[in-house]
Parts: structure tokens; C-alpha cells; sequence
């Protein structure tokens, strides 16, 4: 049965060239429900094959994806009262609870482990995957290849020196130990766009920058080791709610990023302009010290440097180590955003939001996903932290859970929504679907809209309730000119008929604190056009240069959707 998830044509055929598909198996049993309450036999290997292919990335042109395919079949069967069971099957197989099994219809290899769910695309190197499931299609492959003591490399035996890193092959050829602990990275050269794997040593920790040499033109690329490997775990129980909110411990912490992008075709003109207006702003008009603010610009004049993905990385690090009950602080980019497929299907429109640093072309993007590891996600009760993201896409530029629907005054908790304990604030340029319809404009303005309304309103009026901040806002960008809706969302709920203010701490409110997971949703990606859609490529919405592929083997299939299915 495992060769239903072998197979990347699945919804045609069970292997090339094959008259049986998949519904052919599915006519043979009738559904069963097991203990568990999820389906047996083969209806719930289709069903995890299925969820196979569409972490993949290669459900093809099925817009309603595999494992709906499968349900659809199933009800047209007759079988509807097995519906719910097989949507839980679905859910079960998303989260990794249930895998394809090696019984049935011979899936097993000669080992008898199971065959591989990925099929011969399957470019893994976890030896826990080896280990757990059987190659077939590629038992030989490693074993025609002499590895790098240099930097483990697998190369050609052909290859006198190592392809990447350049190393004399040493006097026989070996192979890597099938003990061997080490990840791996896949990186697309920036240059020639040729993709290869590189061997990462055990315990590199995420964040780090590893440089490899491409084989095929010699350029030296950097990637950086990804943070996120899966799915959230579990929702759990909040500790407590309510209560009063901490006094303001007078540290406060500030990271201003602006990139301008300077000498490329989607080069922009007010972004390191929004930096110097919000510094102003918390200095001049709020009394911030000087020395909390950090400032992250591509002039080369920010006193932290320039905006690349591993300073701001690091920097996003120092905004939240440390942070305590009554600590303030405060976060802003100004810049390029875009989107990426969400792995996961958190999202409602499916994709990740992203910011692209000035060195994105090379390094990649960051989506909000991260961003939220870095600075949200693991925030204490009583630390405030106030976003704002002056981007196309950024509407859940933080990934935060509640969004203030001002037309019928009240927050809109997100269909999949993570909550945690601390207090994020955030005000964002337009919405996740909108690519601004003042992209054009953004190209030859002095500044970010979102960025010069929000300065100048608090100049004129620091603690506005926030309905008149909200509405104020949108008037300054309606009389700029801008179509775009200013859109407050916040890790917690809260009245509105009160001042804003950074220091107001909001203590928790959510009962639940983690993922919480409901519906799964499909990627739709919104169209570019531009200087910035010219440099991403044409793979749209992902950036061109190097990417991040697979961690340790599995992480890719859980944490990094179509680049994962790309590579």
C-alpha cells in the first residue's frame, strides 16, 4: 500500500505507466473504523498517502488537494457515514500521528522496513529516515560516492577533488557512516541556480551561517541553518488569565530596520527614512533612550549595522532576550515583503508572510513564522511589544492571533490562531491579500505611508483612545492618497476604549496557549508584477538566490512547503 505515497502523480496513477490507480485498490475493501475511531485497512493508507503528496507539494493541478480527492471518493462510494471518520484520518495524518505502513499491496523493500512515502524523489540524508523506512529505488546510490573528510560532501567517484570545498580525495573511496548524525542543507547557488547538498556537522545551532562553494560555477553562497522544525505542538492550558498588569519596569528595548535596497531594480527611497522618523518619535516625543534603540540600515549608518538576514536575525534575538514582567519594547520594518506557500496550512489564503532583507537575493526570506519564534512566541506575561510593518503582505506581518475588525467592532480571532502569554501590538500598511494598490508609488516616496502617518499622528497627539488613533490613521493615508486600511492585530484581547500608550501592559487573557489547530487551508498566491517580481524569478513569490532546504531530513516536509517540494 506504501506506493500510494511513493508516487508524485498520485492522483493519476500508482507508477508510471500503470493502468491501476488508487481507486482501484479503494474498490477491492470496504471502510473500516478502528479503535483509534480512523479509518483501517486501505482507505486510510490512501488517505496518508494522499497527505503524503500534498506535504510534498505535489498534489499537481488537484486544487482540492489528494486527501479531499480521496473523501470526495469516498462519499460518491455511498460510504458518507465514514466521513467524519475519514477526516480525522486526514487531520491525524497532518499532524504526524498516523504514517503509510509496509503491509498490503507489497509496499515494503527487501529489508522489510516500508517503503519510503516520498518514492524515488525522496533526497533525504537523516539517517533516523534510512533507518525507519527502505530506498529501493537508490540502495546504490551512496554507495558509488566518496565522502569529504574536509566537509562530508558526498562526490562522484570520478571527482578527484571534493566538488565542494575543493579537499583531495583521500586514498579510497568511503562512504558515510549510516550512524552519521550530521544535517543536511540544500542550497540553489545564486548565481547559476545549481542546487546541491551540503553535509551541516551535528550540533550547529539555528541561526548559523554555513558557506558552500557551488560545484558548478564556483560561487561561494551562504545559507542559514532554519529555526522551525514541524508543526506547534499541542495547545496547553495558560498557567492563569486575568489580573492586573505589571508596573512598567522602565527598560524598554527598540530594533528600527530599514532597507532601501540600494543599486537594484526594485530599489526604494523612504525606507531608512521611517527609521529616522520613528527614532524621533520614541526619542523626541516619548522620551526613549538613545542607547535602547537599535537601527538596522542598508546606508551602512544604522548603529547596528545593515539589514542582512543573519543581523537581523540576531538583532531580533537581543530585542527579546532577557525580557521581563514590565519590560517595553518596540519593533519596526520598513522594507519589501512578500509571500510563501505556509507548509503547514495555518494561514486562511495558505501563505506565509515574509520580509526581504537587502541580502534576500542570496540568503532568502524571512516569514512570519519566524519572526514570530524570534520575538512573540516566547515572550513572558507582562512584556509589552509594539509592531510596526510597513510592507506589502504584512497584515499578519507577526503572525498574531486576534485581528480588530473595526466594521463590526470587535477581534477577529484567526481560524488557526497561536496564543501566548506575552502582550504584542502591532499596525500593519495593508492586509495580507494586498499587494498595496500603491505599490507604484512606494518606489519614488519619501517614506513608508504607514510609517510617516503613524509619526505624525502621535506627534500631534500622543495618547489617543485607540478607535481615534485607528481613524486618524486612515484619514492621513487617505488624504496622502493611499487606499490602504491601517489593520491593529494583538496577541491578546482587550478594550479599545482606552488610551494607546507603549508602556499599557496587557496581562493574558487566552485560556489556551500554543497552536490550536482547526482547518487546514491550500496556498493561494497573489500575483506580482514589478522591479521586485522581476527579481524573485519565476518562481513568483519565493525569492531567487540560495534557499534553505531540508534540515535533518524531515524538516522540509514539515517546515518549508514549496521549497521543500522544489528540491
Amino acid at each position: 500500500i506504501t506506493q500510494f505515497g511513493a508516487m508524485a502523480n498520485f492522483m493519476d496513477e500508482l507508477a508510471p505507466g500503470s493502468r491501476q490507480t488508487w481507486r482501484d485498490l479503494c474498490d477491492k475493501e470496504k471502510p473500516a473504523v478502528g479503535t483509534d475511531a480512523l479509518l483501517t485497512g486501505i482507505w486510510r493508507e490512501a488517505i496518508v498517502a494522499a497527505v503524503t503528496v500534498e506535504k510534498a507539494g505535489r498534489a499537481g493541478r488537484y486544487a482540492d488537494g489528494p486527501a479531499g480527492q480521496v473523501i470526495d471518493y469516498l462519499m460518491e462510494r455511498g460510504f458518507s457515514k465514514f466521513s467524519a471518520s475519514a477526516e480525522k484520518t486526514e487531520q491525524a495524518a497532518h499532524e504526524g500521528r498516523i504514517r503509510p505502513t509496509g503491509g498490503g499491496g507489497g509496499g515494503g523493500g527487501s529489508d522489510g522496513k516500508p517503503v519510503c512515502p516520498h518514492g524515488p524523489t525522496c533526497y533525504r540524508k537523516n539517517p533516523e529516515h534510512f533507518k525507519e523506512y527502505s530506498h529501493p529505488w537508490g540502495e546504490a546510490k551512496d554507495k558509488d560516492k566518496w565522502a569529504c573528510s574536509k566537509c562530508t560532501y558526498l562526490n562522484s567517484l570520478s571527482a578527484s577533488q571534493c566538488e565542494m570545498c575543493g579537499a583531495s580525495k583521500p586514498g579510497g573511496p568511503s562512504v558515510r557512516p549510516s550512524g552519521d548524525s550530521s544535517s543536511t542543507l540544500q542550497i540553489r547557488c545564486g548565481r547559476c541556480s545549481h542546487v546541491c547538498t551540503v553535509a551541516v556537522p551535528p550540533g550547529t545551532p539555528a541561526g548559523a551561517t554555513v558557506q558552500a562553494k557551488c560545484p558548478q560555477c564556483g560561487c561561494t553562497n551562504q545559507a542559514q541553518m532554519p529555526f522551525t522544525s514541524g508543526m506547534d505542538p499541542k495547545p496547553s492550558a495558560a498557567p492563569h488569565m486575568g489580573g492586573s498588569a505589571p508596573r512598567p519596569s522602565g527598560r524598554r528595548k527598540a530594533l528600527l530596520i530599514g532597507v532601501n535596497y540600494f543599486g537594484t531594480r526594485a530599489e526604494l527611497r523612504g525606507c531608512i527614512n521611517d527609521v529616522h522618523n520613528l527614532y524621533r518619535l520614541l526619542t523626541e516625543t516619548y522620551g526613549w533612550p538613545s542607547h535602547a534603540v537599535r537601527t538596522l540600515t542598508d546606508d551602512g549608518r544604522g548603529n547596528g549595522g545593515m539589514p542582512t538576514r543573519q543581523n537581523i536575525t540576531q538583532h531580533m534575538q537581543w530585542l527579546s532576550d532577557g525580557a521581563q514582567a514590565g519590560d517595553v519594547l518596540f519593533f519596526s520594518f520598513s522594507g519589501h515583503g512578500a509571500q510563501q506557500e505556509d507548509p503547514h496550512g495555518y494561514e486562511e489564503d495558505g501563505m506565509n508572510e515574509t520580509i526581504l532583507p537587502v541580502d534576500f537575493e542570496r540568503a532568502g526570506m524571512m516569514t512570519d513564522d519566524e519572526i514570530s519564534d524570534l520575538m512573540v512566541k516566547s515572550l513572558p506575561e507582562g512584556v509589552r511589544l509594539t509592531g510596526i510593518m510597513d510592507c506589502c503582505h504584512s497584515g499578519s506581518g507577526l503572525d498574531l492571533p486576534f485581528t480588530w475588525d473595526p466594521r463590526r467592532g470587535m477581534w477577529r480571532e484567526a481560524v488557526n490562531p497561536f496564543h501566548c502569554m506575552g502582550d504584542v501590538l502591532m499596525f500593519s500598511g495593508c492586509e495580507d491579500d494586498d499587494t498595496s494598490s500603491d505599490a507604484a508609488s512606494m518606489y519614488s516616496a519619501p517614506g513608508g505611508a504607514m510609517t510617516t502617518a503613524f509619526c505624525d499622528v502621535l506627534r500631534r497627539n500622543p495618547s489617543p483612545i485607540y478607535p481615534q488613533l485607528l481613524q486618524m490613521l486612515h484619514q492621513h493615508l487617505s488624504r496622502g492618497g493611499f487606499s490602504q486600511r491601517p489593520v491593529l492585530s494583538s496577541t491578546q484581547q482587550f478594550s479599545l476604549d482606552r488610551p494607546f500608550s507603549f508602556d499599557d501592559i496587557h496581562p493574558n487573557m487566552n485560556p489556551q496557549l500554543g497552536r490550536i489547530f482547526r482547518q487546514k487551508f491550500p496556498p493561494r498566491p497573489r500575483a506580482m508584477s514589478g522591479p521586485l517580481a522581476d527579481m524573485l524569478g519565476p518562481l513568483g513569490m519565493l525569492a531567487g538566490g540560495l534557499v534553505v532546504g531540508a534540515l535533518a531530513g524531515e524538516v522540509l516536509e514539515g517546515g518549508f512547503g514549496l521549497l521543500g517540494a522544489l528540491f
